[in-house]
């Protein structure tokens, strides 16, 4: 009996002595995922309480991590070398630099615009001018005046110009959108539209009933929520704590 005791003793203490030098190794060869967070929140140069973190998961056979975060409700991917934090590939970077070149293009197409307006406007104030000379050669100027102020009064009235103006937009499936079903998910959970990381915004059918899918982070909970497209009711609701 005591032989036993004695060999399961040191079978467990093998065991221990085993995890301690597993856990040593990647103490001591691998960053941690705090680490991994701090790494990537500097290259994102966020506010840490502004992106979600959803997955860091170590890949040992190629030493590096995969991490999958949201912000501002978009998803991004990171990959860092596990030992030198190095940071391998990463999809943000690349959005961000497209969107700005979209800026810098847009830029330089709306300055030459208004260079092409600007040289227009200038013509035709030339030749305005120069229609105004012939006609007050012509004509008397009460009758100038009179028309130039009915040519005013028209421009100056939206709806002659342009007969949509203040035109409703209404929907007619007899449906509330999806912008609608996500105010009503954020109106039942008392969130600030400004603080809350959408991760599921979709739409279903439940039991023959197109749906609304709605998943949110909030603080330090998520919230999960079902509304009919065709009434705006909750259907079912859910809410969990991101960490125990």
């Amino acid at each position: 009996m005591k032989k036993s005791t004695k060999i399961l003793s040191i079978v467990i203490g093998s065991i221990v002595l085993l995890l301690i030098l597993i856990f040593m190794y990647y103490k001591l060869n691998f960053i941690s995922a705090n680490e991994v967070k701090r790494i990537i929140i500097n290259n994102m140069q966020v506010a840490s309480n502004e992106v979600y973190f959803e997955d860091i998961d170590l890949e040992l056979n190629e030493n590096f991590y995969k991490v999958y975060l949201y912000y501002q409700n978009k998803k991004y991917e990171y990959r860092l070398d596990a030992k030198q934090g190095k940071i391998i590939y990463s999809d943000f970077n690349n959005i961000n630099i497209n969107n700005n070149q979209n800026d810098v293009n847009n830029q330089v197409g709306t300055m030459q615009n208004n260079t092409t307006n600007n040289t227009t406007n200038n013509t035709v104030i030339d030749n305005n001018q120069n229609t105004v000379t012939q006609n007050e050669s012509q004509n008397n100027a009460p009758n100038n005046t009179q028309d130039n102020n009915q040519n005013n009064n028209q421009n100056s009235n939206p709806a002659i110009n342009n007969p949509a103006v203040n035109t409703p937009n209404v929907n007619n499936t007899g449906r509330i959108t999806l912008e609608q079903a996500k105010n009503i998910a954020l109106k039942d959970a008392n969130a600030n539209a400004n603080s809350v990381i959408f991760t599921k915004q979709k739409t279903d059918y439940d039991d023959f009933q197109l749906v609304y899918e709605i998943e949110f982070i909030y603080g330090q909970n998520e919230y999960e929520y079902e509304i009919s497209a065709n009434t705006g009711r909750i259907i079912s609701f859910d809410r969990e704590l991101l960490y125990h």
